[in-house]
Parts: C-alpha cells; sequence; structure tokens
C-alpha cells in the first residue's frame, strides 16, 4: 500500500485518511507509463513515465527510481502540475524513436516478464509503487508487440492490474492513449 490508496465504495471514491494526512509532505506523483517489452528485441527503446497529478510543482531532486537498475534524479529536477516525465533505457532511442528529449537514463534494463518499481522521495518515503507482471490481469498487448502498459486514469491504484490497459502505441511525455475521463468512479 502507498500513501494514495483510495477507499472503494460501490459507485463513490473517497480519498483514504493516509492520503489527507500524507499529503502536505507525500505528493501525488505517480508512475503513469511502462514500456517493458519493446521490439525489436535489440532496440533500447523501454521506459518509465511518472505524472504529476498533483496541483503543485514537486522537486523531485534526489528522489529514486527502484528496479530497472535503481536511479536516482538528479539536482534541480522539477516536475509541474500536469507535467510527465521520462525516464529511458536510453535516451537516443527515445530521440529517434518516439521524438521525446529527456536527459534520464537508468541502468539496466526493465524486466520483461515484470518486476516491482517504486518510486521513493528524498526523506525516504515511497511515493508510488508498481509491481507489474507480463500476463492477466496485467496487459497481455505489452509483452513483446510494441505497446505498452498504459495507466487508464492518475486516480485508479496503479499496483493494480486491470487499472492498466495496452497501448496502440506508446505515447511517452504524452497523455495516455487509453486514458478514461470516468474511470476513476468505475468500481471493480
Amino acid at each position: 500500500m502507498n500513501a494514495h490508496d483510495l477507499i472503494r465504495i460501490p459507485g463513490i471514491c473517497l480519498l483514504s485518511l493516509s492520503t489527507l494526512l500524507a499529503q502536505p509532505s507525500t505528493p501525488w506523483v505517480v508512475i503513469h507509463e511502462v514500456h517493458h517489452d519493446d521490439v525489436p528485441k535489440t532496440s533500447r527503446g523501454e521506459f518509465i513515465e511518472i505524472y504529476n497529478a498533483d496541483d503543485v510543482s514537486v522537486d523531485l531532486s534526489g528522489w529514486t527510481l527502484e528496479g530497472a537498475g535503481n536511479f536516482t534524479f538528479p539536482p534541480d529536477t522539477a516536475l509541474t502540475p500536469d507535467q510527465f516525465l521520462v525516464i529511458a533505457e536510453d535516451i537516443s532511442t527515445m530521440r529517434s524513436k518516439f521524438k521525446v528529449v529527456t536527459s534520464h537514463e537508468y541502468d539496466g534494463g526493465l524486466d520483461n516478464d515484470g518486476e516491482l518499481l517504486r518510486l521513493i522521495n528524498h526523506e525516504g518515503v515511497e511515493v508510488d509503487r508498481v509491481d507489474y507482471k507480463s500476463g492477466f490481469p496485467w496487459p497481455t498487448g505489452a509483452r513483446g508487440a510494441g505497446a505498452s502498459m498504459e495507466l487508464i486514469h492518475p486516480l485508479l491504484d496503479n499496483d493494480l492490474g486491470a487499472s492498466w490497459r495496452s497501448s496502440n502505441q506508446p505515447t511517452p511525455g504524452k497523455r495516455n492513449s487509453v486514458y478514461n475521463t470516468n474511470a476513476h468512479t468505475l468500481t471493480r
């Protein structure tokens, strides 16, 4: 569980008490898209995208992204409200394949079968986590077919496979192709 878990009552979506208490020190930044199995296999086009769903800018300096080799955000890394940030397996491949410019590159690669990704703030607090897999209930189209896993809506629990869909094509640095404005009101 993380600080942004939701209490689910059919037809109603309420933030949990832990979210309300944690809000001043824990901004609402989520792991938003994961491209873990690029095509062709020799391509280095894998990436993780994070999204600032908060209404204030967030200083990511000193934060880490665990999994895919650990990545530490350098000083002066900020994420404004409604902004996406891409951490790439290879920044030159991101530029040539997806036309996305980023200076954030992680060591290693994403596990095609799944792994735990954790976003940790500079105080060591887990802000978000996704323990994705490559099979059902996680998006199976993201396994070796060129698609990515995209979060349907940032209010959904992104540690649940049902909150994700396979993209038509990856959308690094942009709103997800599967985004659904009303998805956060759906019950499971």
